[in-house]
C-alpha cells in the first residue's frame, strides 16, 4: 500500500543506505525521484502502482481510439503522456493532461443512456417534513460557516508567516510567527522556522552577554521544535531542528 502521497522524502530519509554517507552527497535528501511512474511505486506501492498501470492501459486499449480515426489523436497524446511520465518526474503540465485526455476518453466511449427516476412524494405541509428540511439547512449552513471560518484562519496565519520572512531576524520575526502559530496551530513549518529563528536571537543575545534573554530564547526555540515533531513525527525537518536547538 506504499507510505502514502508525497512520502519519496520521508522514504528516502528513512531506507538509504549507511553506505551514502561517505559519498560527497551525504547531506543531501533527495525529495523526488527521478520520473513519476518511480514515485508511484516508491511511495503508492505496488497497489497504487498496479491501479494506474491499468488504468492506462485500459485508455490505451480503447478499440475506439484504434480503430475510430478521429479519436486517433487521442491515443497518441496519451501514449506521448505515459511515456514522458516514465522518463520525467510529475508537473502541473504531466498530470492535468494525463487526466483530462482520461476523461476525454472515457466520453466519447460512453453511451448515452437514459436514468428514470423513481418518483417520490413530500409533504412540506407536513411538521415533520419542515422540520428535517429545517434542520438540514441548519446543518449545511453550519458546515458551510465552519469550512469559511477555517479557510480564513488558515489564510490569516499564512499571511503572517509571509510577513514574517520580510523581517529580519529580531523580536519582530518572532512576533510574527508565534502570532501565525496561535491562529493555525496544527502546521509544523510555523514552529520549524520559529525555532530556528529563536536559536539565532539566542546567538546574538549571547555575544551581546545577554545570558539570560539567551536562556529564555532557547527555552522558547526547545518548546517550538517539541510542537514540530509532535504535530508531524515523520517529517525530518522536525527532528532535525530540535536536534539542533
Amino acid at each position: 500500500l506504499g507510505s502514502g502521497p508525497a512520502t519519496f522524502f520521508y522514504n528516502f530519509s528513512l531506507f538509504r543506505p549507511a553506505d551514502f554517507n561517505r559519498d560527497q552527497l551525504w547531506q543531501i535528501r533527495f525529495d523526488r525521484p527521478l520520473s513519476a511512474w518511480a514515485e508511484l511505486l516508491a511511495t503508492l506501492g505496488l497497489a497504487g502502482f498496479l491501479s494506474y498501470f491499468l488504468l492506462s492501459f485500459w485508455a490505451l486499449k480503447s478499440k475506439l481510439l484504434i480503430l475510430n480515426l478521429r479519436f486517433a489523436n487521442l491515443f497518441f497524446v496519451l501514449l506521448g503522456v505515459i511515456l514522458g511520465q516514465i522518463f520525467y518526474y510529475q508537473n502541473a503540465v504531466l498530470g492535468f493532461v494525463f487526466w483530462l485526455i482520461l476523461g476525454v476518453i472515457a466520453g466519447v466511449m460512453a453511451e448515452e443512456k437514459i436514468l428514470t427516476l423513481p418518483r417520490f412524494s413530500f409533504d412540506l405541509n407536513r411538521l415533520s417534513g419542515r422540520i428535517i428540511l429545517t434542520l438540514g439547512i441548519v446543518a449545511v449552513g453550519l458546515a458551510s460557516l465552519a469550512l469559511v471560518i477555517g479557510g480564513l484562519r488558515v489564510y490569516a496565519a499564512d499571511f503572517f508567516y509571509n510577513q514574517a520572512f520580510r523581517q529580519a531576524s529580531g523580536p519582530a520575526k518572532t512576533g510574527l510567527l508565534q502570532r501565525a502559530i496561535a491562529i493555525n496551530p496544527f502546521f509544523a513549518e510555523y514552529d520549524v522556522i520559529l525555532a530556528r529563528s529563536l536559536m539565532n536571537q539566542a546567538r546574538q543575545s549571547i555575544q551581546e552577554q545577554q545570558l539570560a534573554k539567551a536562556g529564555q530564547e532557547i527555552t522558547l526555540a526547545v518548546a517550538a521544535g517539541q510542537r514540530a515533531v509532535s504535530i508531524s513525527p515523520n517529517w525530518v525537518a522536525g527532528w532535525e531542528t530540535l536536534g539542533l536547538v
